[in-house]
């Protein structure tokens, strides 16, 4: 009986060793994991913010491109206005230096027409008086 008791006893000891040891075990695992998930959570946080600064440094400099093409594109427009619009002036002030000749000359042909009549006015008196 003793030594049933002596082999329960150092059974127990195993079982209570063996059980400390699996609890360390398990203990330095989970402070590895512990570690290692740190670790793993900072690196994907500075890749995440190095990405980050990135994607605003490529919307930054396209940012700058497209104000920079909208600037350009606005100056076309408006050396596009301004050449049309000289272009209608021209096309204005060819239109009424051509309406003026032809008023001009209607005058002149009126002004003709009134010293024809004039002269024929003149004639037919002169001609009455011959007569009478």
């Amino acid at each position: 009986e003793k030594e049933l008791s002596q082999a329960k006893s150092t059974i127990e000891h195993f079982r209570l060793g063996s059980r400390e040891k699996s609890r360390s075990v398990l203990h330095s695992m989970m402070e590895a994991n512990d570690a290692s998930l740190l670790s793993n959570v900072f690196g994907a946080f500075a890749a995440h913010v190095r990405t980050e600064k990135r994607e605003r440094e490529i919307a930054h400099e396209y940012e700058d491109k497209l104000h920079a093409m909208q600037e350009e594109r606005f100056k076309f427009k408006q050396a596009q206005v301004t050449h049309v619009r000289t272009l209608v002036k021209a096309q204005v002030q060819s239109g009424l230096e051509e309406l003026m000749a032809i008023c001009f000359h209607a005058l002149r042909v009126e002004l003709d027409a009134n010293k024809e009549m004039f002269r024929l006015s003149e004639e037919e008196k002169e001609l009455k008086q011959q007569i009478d």
